[in-house]
């Protein structure tokens, strides 16, 4: 579902906000293709030319000096629409800013530029339409059909408009072709020209409220590490060396004082046994013939790992892995930074369920890679009781056990949530 809210256009001044790399997208000028002009006629102008044919076919027959001139006036105003509506057109230049990603649910803004370069007089009274389509489908989105309204465009002068939507599905977008026309003057034509640019958003899923207490059974065991560190803890945690800041390092573990020092950013590196290592497993099961409730549990358990993703990726100094199931088998892993982010909320926008994949497969695909002190949460939407011989038989609870002393230490450090038991109610809510 998308709906939207249109706003009118606006000339720019130099108090209007300015618009950061990083939140929006700019189209590129050489990629945007413009069609021809195509005009239309309207129900008032096909009325208006059959009463100018029967003036001219009355004229011809009576040979009437009065219908011959009410024709001739009649005539002037019909053709000065079309030659006024072209040349508002004439020269327009669209240039959209969307943003690269949204949450869904989540308004957004959508900001049009219009821009006249040539003609004899200014554009008046100019609509432009926008589209949108998922990625994998060329049908437009039911009920997303907002208008931007410039009252006048003058030559050689730039006007913004823009407009809010909402998407309520997560997945890949792409906006397609802007129509710009115009009725004026007297809304007997509607002449109109397509601008082609393709635009892609991503809308991640929806994010939700967890229930991080220190006390909750759900994801603190007794007598292991705290898998929700505090920042403040990790700020006083000491560190072992200094290097070099790199991008997607977090901001907050820069040292200041060796940074003002030598007149770089210096990043902390931290004590690897300090380091929070997680592991969010995505079991997008669904039956063959799923119903509405069965997809709707899907929706529920990506919009949970996105929501541990993001909280673990921000909360600090952490080594963060996530493994999505579905028809191929994604995986991502990293320090926690804003770049690690936004590459899981990438996978996470476009996971897909599948009724083939075997859990026990999809542990197979890290077994490798997990160490003994990574916490892991698996959140699945198989049917039936939790049992923990789906996971405690895996290859990794079994690779697990191997190099711990314990195995109920080992057990402790492995999290099953079930999509719809009460325990996973208790764990997570959407907002």
């Amino acid at each position: 579902m998308i709906t939207s809210k249109n706003n009118k256009g606006l000339e720019k001044t130099g108090n209007t906000s300015s618009v950061t790399a990083d939140s929006f997208e700019p189209a590129s000028k050489d990629e945007i293709q413009t069609s021809r002009l195509h005009l239309r006629v309207m129900p008032a102008g096909w009325i208006y030319a059959c009463v100018l044919l029967i003036l001219m076919v009355s004229a011809m027959i009576n040979v009437m000096n009065l219908l011959v001139l009410l024709f001739g006036l009649m005539i002037g105003p019909f053709a000065f629409s079309i030659f006024f509506a072209w040349n508002s057109l004439r020269g327009i230049q669209l240039v959209r800013h969307i943003p690269q990603r949204v949450e869904a649910g989540e308004p957004f803004s959508v900001e049009i530029n219009l821009t006249k370069t040539q003609g004899l007089t200014s554009g008046w009274a100019l609509t432009v339409e926008d589209y949108v389509h998922p990625l994998e489908s060329d049908t437009p989105v039911p009920g997303f059909h907002p208008r931007v309204w410039f009252l006048r465009a003058v030559s050689g002068h730039t006007i913004q408009g823009n407009y809010r939507a909402m998407i309520a599905q997560r997945g890949r977008y792409r906006f397609g072709a802007l129509k710009l026309s115009t009725r004026f003057p007297l809304g007997l034509f509607e002449l109109n020209r397509f601008f082609v640019h393709d635009a892609d958003l991503i809308v991640f899923p929806r994010l939700g409220k967890l229930n991080v207490r220190r006390d909750s059974p759900s994801f603190v065991a007794p007598n292991s590490q705290t898998m929700w560190k505090s920042r403040t803890n990790m700020q006083g945690s000491e560190y072992h060396s200094l290097r070099d800041f790199r991008p997607g390092d977090n901001p907050r573990w820069i040292h200041w004082r060796t940074t003002a020092r030598v007149g770089e950013p210096m990043i902390r590196e931290f004590d690897d046994h300090q380091r929070q290592k997680v592991l969010v497993v995505l079991d997008p099961w669904i039956p063959e013939a799923p119903t509405l409730h069965e997809t709707d549990r899907v929706e529920l358990a990506v919009s949970c790992a996105t929501t541990l993703c993001t909280h673990f990726t921000r909360s600090g100094h952490a080594e963060v892995q996530l493994l999505i199931g579905g028809p191929t088998i994604e995986v991502v892993q990293g320090m926690s930074s804003h770049v690690l982010l936004q590459r899981m909320l990438d996978l996470l926008a476009t996971a897909h369920p599948s009724s083939n994949t075997s859990l026990n497969d999809l542990l197979r695909r890290t077994s490798s890679s997990v160490r003994d002190d990574t916490q892991m949460l698996i959140i699945s939407t198989r049917t039936g009781p939790v049992d923990n011989s789906r996971y405690e038989s895996s290859p990794l609870s079994n690779n697990r056990r191997k190099t711990n002393t314990s195995n109920a230490r080992s057990d402790r450090r492995v999290k099953f949530l079930r999509v719809g038991s009460h325990e996973f109610s208790e764990c997570y809510q959407l907002r």
